[in-house]
């Protein structure tokens, strides 16, 4: 009891001339969280599905780090072929 008293007293202490503005900052929180609640079992299926997309991605990368390559080569063969390119 003497531990849980003195824990109460500071909490009481540290809110002390709060009143009014705390009584609104948890008016406040709880209008957010009316707002967010609702919204929360479509975020999570956004966020599963990102996740998916995340490991679809990851699973591409590799051939797409390739073609990158592929056409980084076929650019600069392209470029160092252009005067036969204008000839033609």
């Amino acid at each position: 009891p003497v531990k849980l008293n003195l824990t109460l007293s500071a909490a009481a202490q540290s809110l002390a001339g709060l009143g009014d503005r705390f009584g609104q900052s948890v008016v406040n929180t709880n209008a957010v969280l009316d707002e967010v609640n609702p919204r929360m079992p479509q975020a999570r299926k956004d966020i599963q599905r990102l996740a998916a997309l995340g490991d679809t991605y990851a699973d591409a990368s590799p051939d797409l780090f390739d073609f990158l390559n592929n056409s980084v080569v076929t650019s600069r063969t392209i470029n160092a072929q252009q005067k036969d390119l204008d000839q033609a």
